[in-house]
Order: structure tokens, then sequence, then C-alpha cells
């Protein structure tokens, strides 16, 4: 996974040098040298209490490190929507960027990684309480990504083809549908007895009424021509009695954008305060399919593979004061587990079956992600 150029390396190792010579409890060292020493990933310690959350929301970000590093002075405040605190997102984004430079790095220094992590909880502002690591993940990490100009990587309308499919009368129609105000991370999927079942519902063929633009837009000129001659606006349900006859029977797609570097998957296991969905064994494929879209309209597709990269796990029963996050992630010699300051393996995804297929008591997937086959990236 990680780029070895000496660009990245250098770059990683001058974003730490601040933090090493700000923090006068940092032992200095030649942090370069710790690339390829097979000393393991980086590990998170719990600054907090409960920063586990915190911590598991970034070691997502594994897969595109190199991506961010790459933009690591793009800075544009003037993208953050309205509906977050800007000034946060942008204290947050000088020790963010020291964080993922530490996991290019794959730093073992505790007291760095923990002042890191330390500043970015203060620059946050979030209480010392446990938060959901989706909902941090999107409300604190997504606006640094869309502020580096990297939405396209997460933003699930941007990194997806969302089509419909039908018939008006013999006439074959093929539309892809806007996205929207949608501004999702991750592809929303429901617990169920595998991933590959869990994501052929999400992004399947399913049944849908549309009306196709070119049809709306007849009937919305059909309803300005008739309020024009009557002198006056046409009621709620005589605009219903003129588009509701036009809506068509069809089938909604989702297809991955080729070029896609990585999926995240949210594993709604908490609905509406309902935590029916942690008692869901779920086993995590280690390789599934999905339908790629070639083309900018989902006309031209092909089913490619997409394997296990890394995965979010929760343990507890949805109580704030006990809930706990870690996070399964795989590198170049394999799969470690990563629990606040504990590091664990490396093993083979079988190696983690327990966790991966929900046996442990009390504990689930939340979040998973999986890559691109070599083949096809």
């Amino acid at each position: 996974f990680f780029l070895c150029g000496f660009s990245n390396l250098n770059l990683s190792s001058k974003l730490l040098a601040n933090i090493y010579s700000t923090k006068t409890y940092c032992t200095p060292r030649n942090y370069t040298s710790l690339v390829g020493s097979g000393t393991g990933p980086i590990t998170c310690p719990n600054v907090t209490g409960s920063s586990c959350f915190m911590s598991c929301g970034l070691l997502v970000l594994k897969r595109a490190v190199p991506l961010i590093l790459q933009r690591h002075d793009k800075f544009d405040p003037r993208v953050i929507d309205d509906s977050y605190d800007a000034d946060k997102v942008q204290a947050m984004h000088g020790p963010f960027m020291e964080f993922i430079a530490a996991m290019y790095l794959n730093l073992q220094d505790s007291s760095v990684v923990g002042a890191i992590l330390h500043d970015l909880y203060e620059a946050s502002g979030l209480k010392h309480v446990p938060k959901d690591v989706v909902e941090f993940f999107d409300f604190y990490i997504l606006p640094i990504l869309r502020a580096k100009g990297l939405s396209r990587f997460f933003d699930v309308a941007l990194s997806t083809t969302e089509v419909w499919d039908g018939k008006v009368g013999e006439v074959q129609l093929h539309e892809v549908l806007s996205s929207g105000e949608k501004q999702d991370a991750f592809i929303k999927v429901e617990p169920t007895a595998n991933m590959q079942s869990a994501v052929d519902r999400a992004v399947s063929s399913l049944d849908m009424e549309y009306t196709p633009r070119e049809i709306y837009a007849r009937a919305e000129e059909t309803i300005h021509q008739l309020e024009s001659s009557a002198g006056r606006e046409l009621s709620h349900q005589e605009k219903s009695a003129i588009r509701e006859p036009l809506v068509c029977n069809g089938k909604r797609h989702v297809y991955i954008n080729k070029e896609t570097q990585f999926v995240i998957f949210y594993i709604a296991r908490l609905n509406d305060l309902d935590g029916s969905g942690l008692d869901v064994k779920m086993n995590l494929d280690k390789k599934i399919r999905m339908t790629v879209s070639l083309d900018d309209d989902g006309t031209s597709t092909e089913r490619r593979d997409f394997h296990l990269d890394g995965v979010v796990l929760y343990r507890g029963r949805n109580d704030s004061h006990a809930d706990h996050y870690f996070a399964l992630n795989a590198y170049e010699d394999g799969v470690y587990m990563q629990d606040d300051q504990e590091l664990s393996g490396p093993k083979s995804w079988e190696g983690w079956s327990d966790l991966t297929s929900d046996k442990v008591p009390n504990t689930c997937s939340y979040m998973a992600v999986y890559v691109p086959e070599p083949c096809c990236s």
C-alpha cells in the first residue's frame, strides 16, 4: 500500500519535525528510519479515556494516506459547508496532517502520536465523552478532506454513478440520477449473513418509480401554460393530476466509478436507537464483487473484485460509558489489530476470523474498507 517515494517520506518527516520541536516531552529520533523497520504500524494512545472513536475514524484513512500527503498544503475553507464549524475544521488541519504523516511512517513513538491526537482533540472542541466513529468521520474528518480537494474519493455521490433504466411506451430510457444534496461518506449496508449479500442489497438493481427529466420538463411547461391562460396558480391537486400519470416504472442501479481506489462501508448496527443489529452475526467476506461503471453515465459496466483492507470493530451494547472501537488493518506483512496503545499481529485475515465473523461476544464489525483487486486498479 504505502508509496515509499522520497517525496512523501521527506514530507512526512518535515510535518513531524514540527511536533518534535514544539513538544518538549518528545524524544527526538531519526523517524525516517522507522519506515520498513518491521516495528509494525502506528498505535494510537487513548488520550482522553474515550478517544478510541477518533483514532479509528483516522485509521479508516490508511488507504488514502498517499493521496492526502500529495495535497499536504491544500486547504480551502470556502468549500466547507455551513453546517460545519469552519474555524474548528481549519484548526484541526495541522494536527490532522501530522497524524497522516505518522501513519505514513508507521510511527511507534507513543508520546508523539499521543501529542498529535491530543492537539487534534483540543482543536475539534469535543468534550471528553465517547462519540460514534461514523458521526465523528462525517462531521470532523470529511470536511477536512473536502477542503483539501479530495471529495471525489470520499463523497459517495462523486465516487459512484446512480442510474435509472426504464421504458416510456416502447422507448427504453437510461438516465444518470442527480446526487442532489447527498453528503454521505459511506455506502450504508444493513447487517446480514455476509458482506456480499449486504452489498448486493445496497447497490443492486431496485424497483424505482421515476419521471425522466425530459418528460418532467414537458409537464412543467404544461402547468406553466395552464397557469398563464387561467391567470392563477394551479392547486396542488391539479398539478399532481398532470405529473402523476407521467411517473414510470424502472430500475435504479448504483455503480462504483472505475477510478475509485477504496470503498468505505458503514454497517448500520444501530438504527433509531434500536440495537438489534448488534446481535446479527455477519461474516466480512475477504473478497466481494461489485459492478463498476466504465464511463460517466453507467452505459458500459463490468463486475470487478474488491478485497477486504480494513475493519473498524465495535465492542459494547449501545452504552456510551462502555462502548469501545478498535481496528484491523492490512499492511504489507499481514493484518494487525490496532486497539488504542496495543498492537497485535501480523496475521492473515483468516487468523482474525473470530472478529470478522462476529464470533467474539459483544463485538461486531461496524465499518469496512474494500479496495479493488490489483488487476483492476
